[in-house]
């Protein structure tokens, strides 16, 4: 009897990389796209209406943020295996994806082939990462996890107050996060307010400076 095929859900805002993807991951013989969503927001309802054994979702989606939807698909499906794509070598994304316990962190420019390799080791239960970001990772053989030592303030946010932070650097008003991310205004600016001290900073421009020193933006 033929084995499963490996069931992957696919999330990306950019319609021609996902185009490229649904044709071309089904050239791996253990693989096959169940879906396909095209913000964070989504998330949860196509994880329920595929049921994939694979997430590979990108660390930029428009909406409420992934990771902080990720977070909450580890409380809906806390066995899921989470693959990240980033277009970035970023710390900060790094550590949150470490944190969320993400079974794998890519840099977008690999062959399809590696791609679909790694996403068939990641449903085989391995821990897959890009060479350039393993080499910024550190193990604790205590824990059995991994961290990254250099990865700076941001690091210590929630996924959720990175997602704010996010926002907040890139121009939102507290109204327009709130509707982003489904949360009410007050929360939102309760988050900001912890942010804040957490970071120490005082305003909106500290905070972006401190999101371009850190990698989280292009200056």
């Amino acid at each position: 009897m033929e084995a499963a095929r490996v069931r992957v859900l696919l999330v990306d805002d950019h319609q021609m990389l996902l185009d490229a993807l649904r044709l071309c991951i089904p050239s791996h013989p253990a693989l096959e796209v169940v879906g396909v969503a095209t913000n964070s927001d989504d998330l949860l309802s196509a994880v329920k209406a595929t049921s994939p054994d694979v997430v590979v979702l990108d660390v930029n989606l428009p909406g409420r943020g992934p990771f902080d939807a990720v977070a909450d698909l580890r409380s809906e499906c806390p066995q899921m295996k989470v693959l990240f794509l980033s277009g970035f070598l970023t710390d900060v994304f790094i550590a949150q994806a470490l944190r969320l316990r993400a079974n794998g962190y890519l840099l977008k420019g690999m062959s399809v082939q590696a791609l679909t390799d790694a996403i068939a080791r990641v449903a085989q239960g391995e821990m897959v990462c890009s060479p350039e970001v393993q080499e910024r990772l550190v193990f604790d053989p205590k824990t059995g996890r991994y961290s990254v030592p250099n990865a700076g303030k941001l690091a210590s946010l929630t996924a959720r107050q990175l997602e704010v932070v996010r926002h907040l650097v890139g121009g939102d008003t507290i109204k327009d996060i709130a509707e982003k991310m489904h949360i009410s205004s007050k929360s939102v600016d309760s988050h900001r307010h912890r942010i804040m001290n957490k970071l120490g900073v005082h305003d909106r421009v500290e905070l972006t400076r401190l999101a371009i020193r850190e990698g989280l933006i292009l200056p």
